[in-house]
Order: C-alpha cells, then structure tokens, then sequence
C-alpha cells in the first residue's frame, strides 16, 4: 500500500512515469511531463528499505528538460549511498562532493531541500487518513563548488537564503554559481 500512495502521489505531481534501470530491487522512474520546463527522476521503493531516518524516503531531483541524464545519475548514486550507509538523506543539508558530480559542469555536491518548482504539499506523501506519513520526499537541488564552500563557511541557512532571492533556474545543471 505504501508504494502504491507514493506512486498515485507521483503521478499527481508529475505526471506518468517509465522504469528506468533499477537500483538492485528499488525502481528508478522518469517523469517527462509535457507541460512542465522541466524533468524528474525518483526513487520507489527506497521506503521500504531498513535505513535509519525520521520517515520513510524516496529520492527526487528535477533539471531543466534535456538534462535528464544528470537528474538519473544524481538519484541513483544518492539510493546506492542511502543503501550503503544505512542512512536516510536529512533535509536541508549538503552532500558535497571533491570534484564534479556531473562530467562538464561545475556541480559539486547537492543540497537537500524542499522542490524548487513544485509547492510544499509535494514533499511528504500522507496516508489516507491525512496525518501519517508514508514517505518524506527528498529532492536533491544540484549546487556548484562555490555554493558547497558558502555552506561550510556560513552555514546552510545562508546558502538557502542566498538561492532564494537569486534570480537562476536551480533545475539547470549548466548554471553559473550564485556565490
């Protein structure tokens, strides 16, 4: 039932969606919606897995259409870390990385918040009787070397309020640093 919720939750957000290559038995999904500038992958079935973390949890992360590559990478490299580790993703922290995460940019590392384009409502899937949580929704918003080093020095909250008013689409892997 609870990948069920999850799923009809999905497609209420995103619209229908197509398997890519799994992650052991943990499905990968693609959302392409028309009518959306961008395009999402997420997990199913990571909810299921025994990790340590407040929720249940599913990975997502959205890019600007074209980038699709990058979005699949970036989902299926954070399930086989949670998977390793035995730990949930936690909202709004950094995952940063030495180097680029992504071949040809100059992401190096994630931040792990809220989904830029889509409301709140999008990030906690509800059970039917509306307060018990079947899974928190981890969305991964790719983040430069340069925003990486600000939330070390000064803290997360200081890159999130900075990306907040930055006038620079989160979704585009090919974006210049707003630091």
């Amino acid at each position: 039932m609870s990948l069920e919720a999850i799923a009809d939750h999905y497609d209420l957000y995103l619209g229908e969606s197509e398997d890519v290559a799994p992650v052991g038995v943990l499905r990968i999904l693609d959302f392409q919606p028309d009518e959306a500038d961008f395009v999402t992958f997420a997990s199913l079935g990571l909810s299921a897995a025994k990790i340590t973390a407040v929720f249940p949890q599913e990975i997502v992360c959205s890019v600007v259409d074209g980038q699709d590559g990058a979005a699949e990478h970036l989902v299926r490299i954070a399930v086989e870390l949670v998977l390793q580790q035995g730990r949930g993703l936690v909202n709004e922290d950094v995952i940063p990385n030495d180097g680029p995460l992504l071949a040809g940019t100059e992401i190096h590392g994630v931040l792990v918040a809220s989904h830029p384009s889509l409301g709140d409502s999008f990030n906690v899937v509800f059970a039917e009787d509306g307060v018990t949580v079947v899974a928190e929704l981890m969305t991964m918003i790719p983040i430069t070397a340069n925003e990486v080093a600000l939330a070390r020095r000064e803290g997360v909250q200081t890159l999130i309020a900075l990306l907040d008013v930055a006038d620079v689409n989160l979704l585009d892997v090919t974006r210049d640093s707003v630091v």
